[in-house]
């Protein structure tokens, strides 16, 4: 950064990880894993570009800027083999928490500065049980609960300094706002998935899925503007909101065994992804976002080759979106554009494509890999 001749890319990363097994018998069998990151980065390696000459000018920014990063990341797998099926519950626990400090003009100026605090604690648990089928069985089957809480605690500060009036004449002097988000989610769904083979003819299956879930989610949001000069309170906003979402999935598929070392498969599913609140709007209908779906379709086929010491997979396919979460600018109701990002749903889009992979196992420590995909997305 030539404005005070420090690096703005340094940063340090520590990693801590470890990992029990315990198995006091042959049916039963506990892990237990935790890792620990800590992350300090310095941020960011930002210019301004002048088009017009197709010119970047050096970093040179007057606000520190960083990231400093802690997560706690805990979980539990415990199996119990029953005779005729299989118990596995994976019960997880997550803990996040977070500080950005941003020049957010990135310029020598006095303008624009932000910074950003976050809490979140995750807990989750799943139970599967899932058939064991013997060797060419007619029917495998797997059946899942799962549930989900999570919490973010979110504390937003952006300042509008005295050069940033230049920018924003109508604003009447330095000033501040503080945004504090407190959003807890929960979610539950339960699955069953089943499997029948050697349907009408040899090496033919049958999948057949469906997945249910459920979602509540609830926002408590403040927001305080101040004078900068006399910490005066100017303008006060809050409300609390809650959103819930249900939706039925399936699945179906077919694949066949074309010989043991070659198969064909063809699947159809259906994809959701919940909605939510956006933690950064301008306008009162930008305050939360949709679920969006898809319908995914993919054909595929795999093949050992060369008396298997080559490995390849090609599939096709082609996603039908409605209501696709997209990141937009922040406009607001007098159509300027503001700092930061948010979430909105485009009306219908598509997506087809190839994806081609291929393993070489050379020698007996020696393989390679090359992979080749092709995607064509569009907005319709």
């Amino acid at each position: 950064n030539t404005y005070d001749n420090k690096y703005v890319d340094r940063q340090q990363n520590g990693v801590g990880r470890l990992r029990l097994a315990y198995k006091p018998n042959e049916r039963l069998r506990f892990v237990f894993s935790s890792q620990y990151d800590n992350s300090s980065q310095k941020g960011y390696p930002y210019a301004i570009y002048n088009d017009k000459k197709n010119q970047i000018k050096k970093v040179n920014y007057n606000d520190e800027s960083y990231y400093d990063r802690e997560m706690l990341s805990n979980s539990l797998v415990t199996t119990y083999a029953f005779k005729p099926f299989i118990l596995e519950s994976v019960t997880a626990y997550q803990h996040i928490k977070d500080k950005q400090v941003v020049d957010q003009d990135f310029t020598a100026r006095d303008m624009f500065s932000g910074q950003q605090k976050q809490n979140i604690n995750i807990l989750s648990q799943e139970i599967y049980l899932k058939s064991k089928p013997p060797k060419d069985a007619k029917y495998e089957w797997i059946t899942s609960v799962f549930a989900f809480y999570q919490h973010v605690d979110k504390n937003v500060d952006v300042n509008f300094k005295k050069d940033a009036i230049a920018v924003i004449p109508k604003l009447p002097a330095p000033m501040y706002y503080q945004e504090n988000f407190d959003n807890p989610n929960f979610a539950w769904a339960i699955s069953h998935e089943s499997t029948f083979n050697d349907v009408l003819i040899k090496g033919l299956s049958v999948n057949l899925g469906l997945r249910f879930d459920r979602e509540y989610s609830d926002l408590d949001f403040v927001k305080d503007t101040y004078l900068t000069a006399s910490n005066k309170k100017i303008k006060a906003l809050n409300f609390d909101s809650n959103l819930h979402f249900s939706q039925w999935l399936p699945k179906a598929g077919l694949n066949y065994h074309l010989s043991p070392n070659a198969n064909t498969y063809v699947s159809i599913s259906k994809g959701y992804k919940v909605g939510g609140f956006n933690t950064s709007f301008a306008q009162e209908e930008d305050r939360t976002y949709s679920p969006e779906y898809s319908w995914n379709y993919e054909w595929g086929i795999k093949a050992l080759l060369w008396e298997k010491k080559l490995r390849t997979s090609l599939s096709l396919f082609y996603i039908d979106w409605r209501n696709q979460q997209v990141y937009q600018p922040i406009i607001d109701e007098k159509g300027q554009v503001r700092p930061g990002s948010l979430l909105q749903n485009a009306g219908k889009s598509r997506s087809k494509g190839l994806e081609f992979s291929a393993t070489a196992f050379i020698t007996h420590n020696l393989q390679m890999n090359a992979r080749l995909g092709y995607t064509d997305a569009e907005y319709v």
